[in-house]
C-alpha cells in the first residue's frame, strides 16, 4: 500500500527518511549511546515514516491524510518521552506509571497499523493473539496455562526490558538490516549494481529460471562466509529478486528463492551460523569436525533448491533474458566496480565486525562511483541513496519490530519451555515422535527468537532428552541446529521470508509457505543425521559417497514429485510414485534403495508401453 506522491511531498519524505538514515549511521557509530535509546529512535524514525509512506487501504488515495500526519507526531512524540524519561524508566521498571502504559500501548497500536501498512494483516493478528494469550492464557490449563499477568508486567517486558519490543530482533533491525539496507541502496544508485547484476547474470545466460539460478548461487556463496540469514536476504535480495520479477517469476516466488536460498548460509561451511560456536562450546569437539559433518547436508540443500527453481521455471516456460555483453568483457571494462565486493569478503573472511565491513564497502562504492571514469552516477543519485535506505527498509524494520511483541510473550509465559513436558512424553512412545516434537518446539522457538537463542534453548531442554533415548549427541545437536535455522522460513512467523517480502513487495504469508515448499525435502534430512550417520561423514568412504549420491537422486526425486514436471508434465499418480521413490532412496538403507530402483524401473516400463500405445493409437 505505499503511496505514489506529487513532487512536493515526495520531496518531504525523501529529505525526512534522508535524516533518519543520517541520524542512524551517527548511531551505529557512536558507542555512547545506550542500545535501548538506539532502538526507541529507529522505532520512532520507521513508524512515523511509515504512516506517511504507506496509505492505511488500497482504496484511498495517494494523499497523506491528517489522522496519519497526527500518528507520525504520536509516535515522535512517544521517542521523546522515552528518552527524556530514560533513566528514571530503568529505575522504575518493574512499577510503570501511568504515562509509561499510555505510551506503550500506543507505541504497540502503532507497530500493529504500521506493520499492517507494510508487510500485511497476518504478523499483527499474530500478535494480538498473542497479547490476548499474555492476559487469558491463565484462564487456559495444563501446558498451555499460565499464571495471571497484570497490565503493569506485561508492559513491563514489552516496552521497558529489552525482553520485547526493544529486544533481540529490533536490535538486528537496527544494525546488521539497516547497514546492509544502506549497502543495498547504494548498489542500486550506482553503476555498481548493474555491473554486478550484468556479470551473474550472463554466467546462466538464457537457461531456465537463470535470475533464480543466480539469487541460489549469490545466496549460497554470500551465506557460506557472513553466516547471517538476515543479512544475506538484504543483501543478496536488494537486486535477485528485482532480477527474478523482472524474468517472469512472481513476487512471491522470487521473495521464497531469495529467503530459503539466504536461509541456507547458516547452513552451510565454512562460517556456518552463530549457533554453530555455541555448539562447539557445549560438545567441547572441534570446530572443523561439525564443519566436516555439514558439508553433505549443504550439498543436499542446494541441490534441492536448484532442481526446485529449474524445474518450476521449466514448467512455466521462465527462460533468462540476459542479451548484454559476456562476462570477460565485463570483467575487462568495470573491474574496478568489484573492488567493494571483494573488500566485502575479505573483510568477513579476516573477522571484521560486520556492520564495519558493510560500512566501509559502502563508502568504498560512493569513492569508486564518483572517479570512475565509466560510471554515469550523479551526485543526486548518491544523495537519493541515503532516503531510498531510510524508505527501502521500513518493511522488514517492521516485520522485525512486530516481531517483538511476540518474543516478549513467549519470554513472559515461558510456553516455549513448556513443550519439553511434550517430547518427554513422546520419547517413551517412538523415537520419531520425539524427534518429530522437538521440531515443532524448534519452530516455535524460531516465531520469537533468532536461530542462535532458538538452538541454545533446545540444546538445553531437547539435547538432553534426545540423547537419553540413544540419539547420538553430534546428531542430537545438528538436528537442533537444523532446525533452530529453518524456523527462520517457517511460518506462520518466518523472519526471513518477511524480509524478503519486504523487498519484493509480495505477501508474506504466502512468502512463507512457498519457502517451506520450496525446501520441502531438506525437512527430511535432519532425521537422517540421527537415523544415517554415513551423511555425516561418520562412516567408511564407500558408504559415504552411496548415502550421498542416493539422498541427491532422492532429493531430485521428490523435487521432481513437488513441481509436477520433468521434461513434461507429470501426472498426480506418477508424482506420487516419484515421491516415494524419491523417500526411500533419502532412507539410504540397501532395501529400500532396492525397493526404489525396483519402482522406478516398473515406472520407466509403464511409461514405455503407455508411450507405445499411444503411439500405436495415433496411426
Amino acid at each position: 500500500m505505499e503511496r505514489k506522491l506529487e513532487k512536493r511531498s515526495r520531496i518531504v519524505i525523501y529529505a525526512y527518511a534522508t535524516i533518519f538514515t543520517i541520524i542512524q549511521i551517527f548511531n551505529l557509530l557512536s558507542n555512547k549511546i545506550d542500545s535501548r535509546i538506539k532502538c526507541i529512535i529507529f522505532i520512532g524514525f520507521v513508524l512515523s515514516l511509515t504512516f506517511l509512506k504507506y496509505k492505511a487501504s488500497k482504496k484511498l488515495d495517494d494523499k497523506i491524510k491528517i489522522y496519519d500526519i497526527i500518528l507520525a507526531l504520536i509516535a515522535i512524540i512517544s521517542t521523546i518521552y522515552y528518552i527524556v524519561s530514560y533513566e528514571s524508566i530503568l529505575n522504575r521498571s518493574l512499577e510503570p506509571t501511568f504515562l509509561d502504559i499510555v505510551f506503550c500501548c500506543l507505541t504497540i497500536i502503532m507497530i500493529l497499523e504500521a506493520c499492517r501498512r507494510t508487510v500485511g494483516v497476518v504478523l499483527p493478528i499474530i500478535s494480538i493473539i498473542a497479547l490476548i494469550y499474555a492476559f487469558l492464557g491463565h484462564n487456559l490449563s495444563g501446558i498451555w496455562g499460565h499464571r495471571p499477568y497484570s497490565l503493569s508486567r506485561i508492559v513491563n517486558i514489552l516496552y521497558m526490558t529489552d525482553n520485547g519490543i526493544l529486544g533481540t530482533i529490533t536490535k538486528v533491525a537496527t544494525t546488521t538490516v539497516f547497514t546492509f539496507m544502506l549497502m543495498g541502496a547504494f548498489l542500486r544508485n550506482t553503476s555498481i549494481g548493474n555491473t554486478i547484476t550484468d556479470l551473474i547474470t550472463s554466467l546462466t545466460k538464457k537457461c531456465y529460471g537463470g535470475s533464480a539460478l543466480v539469487s541460489v548461487i549469490s545466496s549460497s556463496l554470500f551465506g557460506m562466509i557472513s553466516g547471517s540469514a538476515a543479512s544475506n536476504v538484504v543483501t543478496t535480495g536488494q537486486f535477485t529478486i528485482p532480477m527474478m520479477k523482472d524474468e517472469g517469476f512472481k513476487p512471491e516466488f522470487s521473495a521464497a528463492v531469495e529467503s530459503v536460498s539466504s536461509a541456507g548460509g547458516t547452513l552451510t561451511p565454512p562460517i556456518l551460523g552463530a549457533a554453530i560456536f555455541v555448539m562447539v562450546e557445549i560438545l567441547s569437539i572441534p570446530y572443523n569436525k561439525i564443519v566436516k559433518a555439514t558439508i553433505i547436508p549443504a550439498i543436499i540443500y542446494y541441490v534441492s533448491i536448484l532442481f526446485m527453481v529449474y524445474f518450476t521455471a521449466r514448467k512455466l516456460n521462465i527462460k533468462g533474458t540476459y542479451s548484454g555483453p559476456n562476462a570477460k568483457q565485463i570483467l575487462v571494462k568495470n573491474w574496478q566496480f568489484f573492488v567493494p565486493i571483494i573488500f566485502l569478503i575479505v573483510g568477513i573472511l579476516m573477522g571484521y565486525p560486520l556492520i564495519n565491513t558493510a560500512f566501509l564497502t559502502t563508502s568504498i562504492m560512493i569513492i569508486i562511483s564518483i572517479f570512475s571514469k565509466n560510471t554515469k552516477t550523479r551526485k543526486k543519485e548518491l544523495l537519493l541513496g541515503l532516503g531510498d535506505t531510510g524508505i527501502s527498509c521500513l518493511p522488514c524494520a517492521m516485520a522485525c519490530i512486530c516481531s517483538g511483541i511476540i518474543i516478549g510473550v513467549l519470554n513472559l509465559s515461558g510456553i516455549s519451555v513448556r513443550f519439553s513436558e511434550i517430547i518427554v512424553g513422546l520419547s517413551s512412545v517412538n523415537i520419531v515422535l520425539a524427534l518429530f516434537g522437538t521440531m515443532i518446539m524448534l519452530i516455535v522457538l524460531g516465531m520469537g527468537l533468532p536461530a542462535v537463542a532458538a538452538y541454545i534453548i533446545g540444546a538445553s531442554i531437547a539435547a538432553p532428552l534426545l540423547i537419553s533415548i540413544g540419539v547420538p549427541q553430534m546428531a542430537a545437536h545438528l538436528f537442533i541446529f537444523y532446525y533452530s535455522c529453518l524456523s527462520s522460513i517457517t511460518p506462520p512467523v518466518a523472519l526471513n521470508a518477511y524480509l524478503a517480502a519486504g523487498i519484493a513487495k509480495a505477501n508474506p504469508l504466502k512468502t512463507a509457505i512457498l519457502s517451506c515448499k520450496l525446501c520441502l525435502p531438506i525437512f527430511i534430512i535432519p532425521y537422517m543425521f540421527v537415523f544415517q550417520p554415513a551423511l555425516m561423514l561418520q562412516s567408511s568412504i564407500a558408504n559415504c559417497i552411496i548415502v550421498t549420491l542416493t539422498c541427491i537422486l532422492g532429493t531430485i526425486a521428490i523435487v521432481i514429485g513437488i513441481v509436477g514436471f520433468s521434461t513434461k508434465p507429470i501426472s498426480k499418480i506418477e508424482r506420487i510414485v516419484i515421491i516415494i521413490m524419491g523417500i526411500l532412496l533419502l532412507d539410504s538403507h540397501y532395501i529400500t534403495d532396492i525397493i526404489a530402483v525396483t519402482i522406478f524401473l516398473i515406472y520407466i516400463i509403464v511409461i514405455k508401453i503407455k508411450n507405445r500405445v499411444i503411439t500405436k493409437g495415433g496411426n
